[in-house]
């Protein structure tokens, strides 16, 4: 299964493709990806946060791509998001967002190829 379908069919489904780990006799491809997880509005801005899984997918026909296995992330891997981009707020390290933008911020709000606004981390260089 070529990439450039595997990923532009996962970007569909809220995932940012890594790479293809493996494929199997079977044709389906252990792929490693991050699915964009939804943290809701961060003043009046949608965001997303990266969240590393692995998934098997499979060509179902006509250029589409299944998901057999994998891709959703645990209930910790969710909670302990859910709680890092809370502290990003709270300690004002989060740029991007409407208004001044943090002088000492480590994150910022960026959108991706699909035009999603994805939390990232700032690249640090030396002062």
């Amino acid at each position: 299964m070529d990439e450039t379908i595997i990923r532009q069919k996962l970007a569909c489904l809220g995932f940012e493709f890594l790479r293809a780990a493996s494929t199997h006799p079977d044709g389906s491809v252990e792929v490693e990806a991050n699915k964009l997880y939804h943290v809701g509005a961060i003043k009046n801005a949608v965001a997303y946060v990266p969240i590393a899984v692995a998934l098997t997918v499979k060509d179902a026909g006509n250029g589409q791509v299944t998901i057999t296995a994998g891709g959703t992330p645990t209930v910790d891997e969710v909670e302990a998001t859910e709680s890092f981009v809370k502290s990003l707020i709270d300690n004002n390290q989060l740029a991007g967002l409407p208004g001044p933008a943090p002088k000492n911020a480590t994150h910022a709000l960026q959108p991706n190829e699909s035009g999603l606004n994805v939390i990232r981390r700032h690249r640090v260089f030396g002062r």
